[in-house]
């Protein structure tokens, strides 16, 4: 059943994956209206379409998964109608050519072979944001293709230089993402009866962990995208800011996190179950789950500053170590071998979660963004260098 269930997934899979791409690159150009179209368009086919499909056709719960395609085909179309319509989102984006020049002079040093350039990217900007008041509503979907030059994007270094960045950041959110998954998989190695309601109680638990992650996710991509920007426009200062503030954003939704979750373990799992020893099984897991709120935030909030100043390697290493050599072993020890069942699981994968979130927050705050300004501009003049030989070629 499982089997013929993810069967009936598979169609949606290219439709989400290519919207993963739509999504990436309009919030590079900090647009967000298009996504949130789409995301409650899908939403609302999702819940509609697989009640209907559920209760009123003879497909029973598998119209579930075939709701959830549909959904996932529903995002690519909204998400250019979005940008047919003009809904670009807020204009957050013109306050990001509003101080490319500010901190240059904090620069001189490390940025004298690469200020000509970015002096140049600069006006490019100001005179798009000029003419930016009077497009029309198709205008934003030919800005979208604005800049992309398929020769250079297959160029080698384009492609190197995507390579070495890309697969890093696969891998960083791959370890962090499975590390996860695998509790529900050792929750199936404990004993008997056991199992299965560790199994239970599991899925409530990380139902409502990823409830509470969404609201993080939030702020890693807006830390991402700010840092990014900031650091491609030359400005050390405003990243720093960014850093900071997605750090303190991560800690105060996390607070209120943990006081929800706390408030609510002996209520919330009724939700879900009628099944009491499931129930009282994931009231003491919520415990645990309030109290990983914390390093949740804020490793999450890491992570996307990691990737938009371009250390992808650096968090792949730390989730690699902190997840598979030290919080995956130990909760298979204290959980299976010990006996601790579950509670063991999530302990051992908490203390992985909190020494990310206590290493990486050292490694961000002290951070020279200076250095790593001066990183991203020198990435971009070799693209564009080799660019440029190539089109005199």
């Amino acid at each position: 059943m499982a089997g013929k269930f993810i069967r009936y997934l598979l169609p949606g899979i290219p439709f989400s994956q290519f919207y993963e791409i739509i999504r990436k690159v309009l919030q590079a150009r900090n647009k967000t209206m298009p996504q949130l179209l789409s995301t409650v368009a899908s939403i609302v086919v999702n819940i509609g379409l697989g009640y209907y499909m559920v209760h009123w056709t003879g497909w029973g719960w598998m119209g579930a998964a075939i709701a959830k395609s549909v959904g996932h085909f529903v995002l690519v179309p909204t998400a250019f109608v979005g940008m047919l319509m003009g809904q670009g989102g807020s204009e957050s984006g013109k306050d990001c050519s509003d101080d490319l020049t500010t901190n240059y002079d904090e620069l001189d040093t490390q940025l004298d072979d690469t200020q000509q350039f970015l002096e140049i990217e600069d006006d490019d900007i100001k005179n798009d944001e000029e003419d930016e008041n009077e497009e029309d509503d198709l205008a934003f979907y030919g800005h979208f293709w604005e800049g992309f030059i398929i020769s250079d994007a297959l160029s080698c270094v384009a492609i190197t230089e995507f390579l070495s960045l890309g697969f890093a950041g696969m891998c960083q959110v791959m370890f962090e993402w499975i590390a996860f998954e695998a509790i529900a998989l050792m929750c199936g190695l404990l004993p008997g009866k056991e199992a299965i309601i560790a199994i239970g109680a599991n899925t409530i638990i990380m139902y409502v962990s990823n409830l509470a992650y969404s609201f993080y996710l939030g702020v890693s991509v807006s830390g991402n995208v700010r840092v990014g920007n900031a650091l491609g426009a030359g400005d050390p200062h405003r990243a720093e800011i960014a850093s900071n503030l997605a750090l303190g954003a991560g800690a105060f939704m996390a607070m209120i996190n943990m006081v929800v979750l706390v408030a609510t373990r002996k209520t919330l799992p009724l939700l879900f179950t009628t099944d009491l020893d499931i129930v009282n099984k994931a009231q003491h897991l919520f415990l645990i789950a309030a109290a990983i709120q914390l390093p949740d935030a804020l490793n999450a909030a890491i992570q996307g500053l990691l990737l938009g100043s371009g250390r992808q390697a650096l968090g792949a290493k730390w989730n690699f170590c902190a997840y598979y050599i030290i919080g995956i072993p130990l909760g298979y020890f204290l959980g299976v071998k010990l006996g601790f069942g579950v509670e063991g699981l999530w302990f051992g994968l908490c203390t992985g979660l909190s020494i990310i979130s206590i290493g990486c927050t050292i490694i961000v705050l002290r951070s020279d963004w200076k250095k790593l300004a001066n990183d991203a501009s020198l990435r971009l003049r070799k693209l564009s260098s080799f660019n440029s030989l190539t089109a005199l070629q």
